[in-house]
């Protein structure tokens, strides 16, 4: 009697974390924006932002911050939440900057934990700030500004990085992923362009 044919096992997706390098005008790599990807074909996260910093979080301490980024800054996004938890003390903080993204609210909450954070020896970034930003309450804190050149016009641009540019918060111009964008925003006082996102498969 003949034996029936097991059905192939189903491959799970590998997990991989996603480098963006973010480049200086000269084209040295200062840093990596890290993002965690349930597979290698896909473009982003499916689930909540809190659950992928934690698992980039785990990863890190997993295959450890030297082999992801060379020994470069790693930026690591974070929500409202992950500013309130403990889940970066995990981490070297003088090899971390931690990246407070667009939709966190900049409360009492929120400022208790930038100085908590800093206190700590931690670097603080804005992600895509903007014109009369409501994060204005958290600028104090942050070492690095990133613009989206995408969404705010050129002028709006320069004026952000006279008012906010300095050797103590530097200017990221984000979203740039063309030689053109590179050469365009590589040349405005303050900024240190960033390069297109690749992937690490890990």
């Amino acid at each position: 009697m003949g034996t029936k044919a097991q059905a192939a096992p189903v491959e799970k997706p590998s997990p991989c974390i996603a480098r963006q390098p973010i480049l200086t005008a000269d084209e040295n790599v200062v840093g990596y924006e890290l993002f965690f990807r349930e597979a290698r074909e896909e473009r982003r996260f499916t689930s909540d932002g809190e659950t992928a910093t934690s698992a980039t979080i785990d990863t890190l301490n997993l295959v450890g911050l030297e082999v992801l980024c060379d020994g470069r800054l790693a930026f690591i996004n974070c929500t409202h939440d992950g500013l309130l938890t403990e889940n970066f003390a995990l981490l070297p903080p003088g090899d971390v900057v931690i990246e407070i993204q667009e939709t966190v609210l900049a409360d009492d909450e929120a400022v208790k934990a930038c100085q908590r954070l800093k206190q700590l020896g931690f670097s603080i970034a804005l992600d895509n700030f903007v014109p009369c930003d409501p994060r204005e309450a958290l600028v104090p804190y942050a070492d690095y500004l990133k613009v989206d050149i995408t969404r705010v016009p050129p002028m709006q641009c320069a004026t952000l990085v006279a008012q906010y540019g300095s050797e103590t918060c530097r200017m990221l111009a984000h979203k740039v992923e063309t030689r053109q964008h590179f050469v365009t925003n590589s040349g405005e006082p303050g900024y240190i362009p960033a390069a297109a996102e690749c992937s690490l498969q890990i």
